[in-house]
């Protein structure tokens, strides 16, 4: 019964990191955290951009369609750029996790107990991801008016969902 749970969670494990895009490059050429990707509406009501482009960047790419003042996009920079800098560890942590978790998959016996450990490093690092992400994206609409809001809301519904890409 053990072996079945830890089979489920690790399935849902690797459908829900498959969702992260965390290789997406920002249009100065940075590496974007993951989560800071998606499509149509993400997690609490969060919007999200598209697989091609994360929210904040999104908003900067629509910077005039939005009438984001300079002190709102110097702002919506910092934003993105501490995001990214945060993540940067993580995500080095979390491949390093998935890569012990594959040598430990590989083993015969399978030592459960690794396994197990190694799924809830990997799960308590992707919360950590997410929960930034979240931040970063509440920080940014709170740059934002009433009016910015409805803009980007408009903007984001226009641009329809795309496919999520896999990183």
């Amino acid at each position: 019964m053990r072996t079945k749970t830890l089979v489920m969670l690790f399935a849902l494990l690797l459908s829900s990191v498959a969702g992260f895009s965390w290789a997406q490059e920002a249009p100065e050429g940075k590496m974007m955290g993951p989560g800071m990707m998606g499509s149509g509406r993400g997690m609490r009501g969060f919007p999200q951009a598209s697989a091609d482009r994360p929210l904040i960047t999104f908003m900067l790419e629509n910077k005039q369609d939005l009438s984001l003042s300079a002190e709102q996009v110097r702002s919506l920079e910092v934003i993105r750029s501490e995001f990214q800098q945060e993540a940067g560890p993580r995500i080095t942590e979390l491949q390093a996790a998935e890569q012990e978790l594959d040598g430990l998959l590989r083993q015969t016996p399978l030592d459960l107990s690794k396994v197990e450990a190694t799924l809830r490093k990997i799960e308590g690092i992707t919360v950590a991801l997410r929960l930034d992400r979240i931040k970063a994206i509440d920080q940014g609409r709170a740059l934002l008016t009433r009016e910015q809001q409805d803009r980007l809301q408009t903007l984001l519904s226009q641009s329809g969902p795309r496919p999520r890409r896999r990183g």
